[in-house]
């Protein structure tokens, strides 16, 4: 009997269950670098900072300003063309082309998109029209705009515009192509149809894919008029960002060259930053169509 009890018995182990994280591992306080690492500014930062100080450290290797100049000399270059040079005002103009440009394109691919999903000669003519633009560069169009409307604002627009239009028609396409069927059973028993089914049932249901066109439309405006502008630089005076850095090209004036190629990254930056994140926050975020 005695052997019995000694055998049940089992040895106790006193304390407080250890908490489990999120995937099962042990939840532990978190010390200070690993706080700071979480910070996702904090983190960014620390790569732009690792990026400056690789650039400063190459260009004083190499010990070549014709090639590539110092971001010491580029931050010169930068401010004094911001201060006393004509960078400020050429990245004006070169964003107001740009905002007309695209804001003409988005309003052009709405009706365009809004037939082709009505109407199946629309839906054939946008998918043509996008098989066909889509694998032609839009700056091959330079030479037809400059024939039609000169050497002007025009032009640029023209072929800026048509970067966008057609990519940004495409995917609003695609968005209400995948809007799902529940929605549009909704919308038909709400007796909706025609426009107000488009603009009441169809645009809010596809806001994740308008928002990465307008993306993706932006990227390839701003490409496209940067290199526009660069060709036109070539041959007239033009006041844009291109002409800019082909102007500094022409003057072996490098770190003018590096300075506005840096005013280009940073205008998209921002707008990335301060426009479409907004953006896709206040839409697909609150209503939880994203994580």
């Amino acid at each position: 009997m005695e052997h019995t009890n000694i055998i049940n018995k089992r040895p106790s182990i006193e304390g407080k269950p250890l908490e489990s994280g999120a995937i099962g591992a042990i939840a532990r306080p978190l010390n200070v670098l690993e706080r700071l690492w979480n910070m996702e500014w904090l983190r960014k930062v620390a790569i732009l900072v690792f990026i400056v100080a690789s650039w400063e450290m190459y260009a004083r290797h190499i010990n070549n300003p014709l090639m590539f100049p110092t971001f010491i000399d580029m931050s010169k270059a930068f401010w004094t063309s911001m201060t006393k040079g004509h960078l400020l005002a050429m990245s004006f103009n070169s964003f107001s082309t740009l905002t007309k440009s695209f804001f003409l394109a988005v309003v052009l691919a709405l009706p365009i998109t809004i037939l082709a999903t009505l109407t199946r000669f629309g839906h054939d003519l946008l998918e043509l029209k996008s098989s066909i633009l889509s694998v032609t560069p839009a700056i091959a169009l330079l030479p037809i705009s400059l024939l039609w409307f000169g050497i002007s604002e025009a032009a640029v627009i023209f072929v800026v515009t048509n970067a966008v239009l057609w990519p940004f028609a495409q995917n609003m396409l695609q968005g209400f192509k995948s809007t799902p069927a529940a929605i549009r059973m909704v919308g038909a028993n709400y007796g909706l149809s025609g426009l107000r089914y488009a603009f009441l049932v169809l645009i809010p249901a596809s806001m994740g894919f308008i928002i990465s066109g307008l993306r993706t439309g932006f990227t390839l405006s701003w490409r496209t008029l940067v290199a526009v502008e660069i060709v036109l630089g070539a041959v007239q005076n033009v006041e844009g960002l291109g002409a800019f850095l082909n102007n500094s090209k022409n003057n072996l004036d490098i770190p003018e060259v590096f300075a506005g190629i840096v005013v280009i990254s940073i205008i998209g930056l921002l707008v990335e930053n301060l426009v479409f994140r907004p953006l896709e926050k206040c839409t697909i975020k609150k209503w939880g169509m994203s994580n």
